[in-house]
């Protein structure tokens, strides 16, 4: 039997934002809960997916794996305008 706190202290965190208002951010509280929980069990988009690899895939696959996704919003996020790509399953 796993208890919820013993599962808790296995679980990946997965931290997402944009990184032209809140990368600097992003990078301070990845490092902050890396050197708290290990580096092990914390993902930063973008900065984590080595060169080569699938993004998509990779973004799935981790925030998949992770307990807790933080996501950060900076000043600029509202005032964004979004494109959303079609994506034939």
């Amino acid at each position: 039997m796993v208890f919820p706190w013993e599962k808790a202290h296995k679980e990946k965190i997965f931290i997402n934002y944009r990184r032209d208002d809140a990368g600097g951010f992003a990078g301070r509280l990845s490092d902050t809960l890396a050197d708290y929980f290990g580096r092990d069990r914390v993902f930063r988009d973008v900065t984590d997916i080595d060169y080569g690899h699938d993004f998509e895939q990779v973004i799935d696959q981790k925030r998949s794996e992770s307990g807790a996704v933080v996501v950060l919003i900076g000043d600029t996020w509202t005032s964004v305008t979004v494109t959303r790509r079609l994506v034939a399953v």
